[in-house]
């Protein structure tokens, strides 16, 4: 089996999310692929890799194959790898696609899970697997947890047969060896979390470089923009009324650029554009609330951005 060098894993991943920019850019601006591709090679061309032993090689000729080979691989990293086998996808694939981990620490726990809410046959298509009818699983502890973190893991896997999203949550406090631990808990099956989370919602979640595409506005090194919808509740009550609405934002061991609201009537809701800065070896928990006549008018979107994603993301 043939090891990935480091700097073939750092363009890989480098390309995916630049590529995975471009295709929500053409989906939702209607950006045109050429120009997008002539901006990626403009940005992204001499990039140095594995500590300046190797240079990122973006022309355009070069960009429009790999984006062929990147579409029509489903749209994943491993795609832009030349030594990728399928056979060995759990060995080879880089670190920074084999899995995405987010960690939130939690005092006080109330209650976790994996909440499915596209409840539409549209968002699936599939006859036979029915996924918009599968059930979601809350667990509420029963009794005191303490103090720990819940960790969100995304795993890579083959096709969607695997489940490659898991949530656990662990301790902050291991148990000796030989020592008994016991944690007790409900466990619910349900299709809606409106009883769980009857205000507004978020219904979507993007990132991009900072700045528009083509603006050449560039953020610099450790920067990202988060773009986050939110919908439903009394949401939409504010829409033409947008002043009264109060975003509150947060992030832990990193600067805000910038923050703003925009009222996106597509949606009967608002946008939320986050500007972030994150220094070398820090993590960063990001949360985004709206309020109103001195309530939440929304749930809390709430994301962890790393070191490892720092330059990639």
């Amino acid at each position: 089996m043939k090891k990935i060098p480091t700097w073939q894993r750092q363009r890989a991943a480098i390309l995916h999310d630049a590529f995975t920019d471009l295709a929500r850019s053409m989906q939702y601006e209607g950006a045109r692929l050429m120009d997008g591709l002539n901006s990626i090679s403009l940005r992204l061309h001499g990039t140095q890799l594995d500590g300046g032993k190797h240079s990122l090689k973006a022309k355009l000729g070069t960009l429009t194959r790999l984006w062929y080979e990147w579409h029509s691989g489903g749209r994943k990293g491993p795609a832009l790898l030349s030594d990728y086998s399928a056979s060995d996808a759990s060995h080879v694939m880089p670190d920074l696609l084999i899995q995405e981990v987010q960690r939130f620490r939690v005092t006080g726990l109330k209650g976790f899970g994996l909440m499915q809410r596209y409840r539409d046959f549209k968002n699936y298509t599939d006859i036979e697997l029915a996924y918009e009818s599968r059930p979601t699983y809350w667990i509420e502890p029963k009794g005191q947890w303490g103090e720990g973190r819940l960790e969100l893991i995304e795993l890579a896997t083959k096709d969607e047969t695997a489940d490659n999203i898991v949530l656990s949550w662990r301790p902050k406090e291991t148990s000796p060896a030989g020592k008994a631990s016991t944690y007790a808990y409900r466990l619910t099956a349900l299709l809606d979390d409106l009883r769980l989370s009857p205000a507004g919602r978020v219904v979507n979640t993007f990132t991009a470089p900072v700045g528009a595409l083509g603006s050449g506005e560039d953020g610099g090194p450790g920067t990202r923009r988060f773009l986050v919808d939110f919908a439903g509740g009394d949401v939409g009550f504010y829409l033409g009324q947008s002043n009264l609405v109060e975003l509150v934002s947060t992030a832990s061991n990193a600067k805000i650029i910038r923050a703003f609201l925009t009222p996106n009537p597509k949606i009967s809701g608002f946008r939320v554009t986050l500007d972030v800065s994150l220094a070398p070896g820090t993590t960063t928990d990001m949360r985004i609330q709206l309020r109103a006549a001195g309530r939440a008018l929304t749930e809390t979107w709430t994301y962890s951005w790393n070191d490892e994603q720092r330059d990639m993301r």
